[in-house]
């Protein structure tokens, strides 16, 4: 059955071991729990220090659910929590150790903290959960030595202060950095991120780097507030976002390939990016602009991305693409193959008339037609027919042909509003 304990009396009512005392805990131990209501474990407003060990939930909303307990060391040791919405969930607390725990099959996540400090997330397994692990609107709290494996996201965070993410393991998922800001300035540069690996390389944290060459080989990257740095030859495969940047400008990518993950390249608020010679695929997108602009995206390749091949925002304008392949992409969920939703972006070149390769040109199609809010158009594909008519001439003959009718036209108007009426006047009636 499941226990739930709002008060320090309650402890008594279960005759748990130990007398609530920082030297004598109250021990829930060694119980199996599974049940159809709320919670497994739901402990809140209390005082007295407590240990839940080497229990087995499975419940319908949290297996652990530990709410306004502050100023004491709680340890959550050695549990297995599978099949809840989330595992392992804490909110408004402080001190407490979340250790060597098993969380899996999860709906939402395996271990949730919110709104609480100096939490301690340490030697914990998760895996074929929503998201491993998340962190969020806390301060001063450690994720450390944890395996996280085969989660959409291994781990994630959001408005944190003074986190420390160390000696981590991911395999197949890894570590999301979230787009929306809410306004408040992350610095991430405060963070501490170190020794973390993804599928058994290197994940690469690099903030506010200048001036750099980057050919070594990384199971995921994020930068941060970087500038001119030229990356090239890299492999990554089953992470969320292999490559992710944020804030960053005159970036240079090329010879990068990205496939089986969420996003191949994120990018955050960036300025001057330039992709090319570069493959992503089986990807859900291939590269994603969020309010990021004046890029210049060629000669890539975007094939069997489940979702659009490139996509951009709203606020991601006047970026140029040009000379790509898009191979079906998209095509089983969304129709067309890459999509912006912003202004002033441009799929073609004007001078060269090149535009991009489309696999699902059909022959009747002389342009291809961007999904999104910007009704925007690859007007010269590069496998449309020859017999496809040039989209600049014929609107330079409509000119012309309006340049010449519009003043006649006019001048006829004129013409007849001046012509003298034939109509004789009426006889005047005699008196």
């Amino acid at each position: 059955d499941p226990i739930v304990i709002t008060s320090n009396d309650d402890f008594l009512t279960y005759d748990f071991p130990g007398n609530g005392t920082e030297f004598d805990p109250y021990r829930i131990e060694n119980l199996n729990i599974t049940t159809e209501v709320y919670n497994g474990i739901s402990i809140r407003d209390v005082g007295s220090f407590f240990v839940i060990q080497n229990c087995i939930i499975d419940a319908h909303v949290y297996g652990i659910q530990i709410n306004s307990v502050s100023s004491r060391e709680i340890l959550i040791y050695n549990n297995i929590c599978y099949g809840n919405f989330i595992g392992i969930g804490v909110s408004t607390c402080t001190n407490l150790s979340i250790e060597n725990n098993i969380c899996s099959y999860n709906s939402e996540a395996g271990i949730a903290v919110g709104s609480s400090s100096a939490i301690s997330i340490r030697n914990n397994t998760c895996f074929l959960n929503e998201i491993g692990t998340s962190i969020g609107s806390s301060e001063s709290c450690l994720f450390t030595d944890n395996l996280i494996h085969n989660n959409l996201i291994g781990f994630t965070f959001n408005h944190n202060k003074l986190l420390t993410i160390r000696n981590n393991q991911f395999y197949k998922d890894g570590i999301f950095f979230p787009f929306d800001k809410d306004g408040e300035e992350y610095d991430y540069s405060l963070f501490v991120i170190e020794n973390n690996t993804v599928n058994d390389l290197p994940f690469g944290f690099f903030s506010e780097l200048t001036d750099e060459i980057i050919s070594q080989e990384y199971g995921q990257c994020v930068f941060y507030r970087c500038n001119n740095i030229e990356i090239n030859t890299i492999l990554i495969s089953q992470t969320h976002n292999g490559l992710t940047l944020i804030e960053c400008s005159k970036f240079e990518f090329h010879n990068i390939s990205v496939f089986n993950s969420y996003n191949g390249i994120l990018l955050l608020d960036c300025l001057d990016i330039e992709v090319y010679n570069s493959t992503f695929y089986y990807n859900s997108v291939g590269l994603y602009f969020h309010n990021s602009s004046n890029c210049y995206i060629h000669q890539n390749t975007f094939v069997n991305n489940l979702g659009y091949g490139i996509l951009m925002n709203h606020w991601s304008n006047n970026n140029i693409i040009v000379l790509n392949s898009f191979i079906s992409n998209a095509l089983t969920h969304y129709g067309p193959q890459a999509r912006d939703d912003a202004d002033t972006n441009q799929w073609y070149d004007k001078n060269s008339k090149q535009g991009n390769f489309w696999s699902d040109l059909s022959p009747e199609m002389c342009n291809y037609e961007i999904d999104g809010y910007a009704d925007s158009k690859d007007l010269y594909p590069l496998n449309r027919l020859e017999s496809c008519p040039d989209f600049f001439i014929r609107k330079k003959m409509k000119i012309s042909l309006y340049s010449i009718l519009i003043p006649s036209f006019f001048v006829l108007l004129i013409k007849y509003l001046h012509k003298p009426s034939r109509r004789q006047p009426l006889e005047r009636s005699k008196i």
